[in-house]
């Protein structure tokens, strides 16, 4: 059996993983183009992993 990879990640979790803060998050997503949080992910906000992945490969200067 392959190992459990994750797809989604909450928004405290993807925040520490990149090393910034809500507001840069809050501004990635206006101005560049930043995947938005799910619909309907409730209270704390979930990100698709691959969406993420595919914005962090194809975007200068992250």
């Amino acid at each position: 059996m392959p190992p459990f990879v994750p797809r989604y990640i909450g928004r405290p979790e993807l925040l520490k993983q990149l090393g910034i803060s809500k507001a840069t998050l809050l501004r990635w997503s206006k101005k560049r183009g930043f995947p938005a949080a799910l619909p309907a992910s409730g209270k704390m906000p979930i990100y698709d992993l691959q969406e993420v992945d595919a914005w962090l490969r194809n975007s200068p200067n992250t």
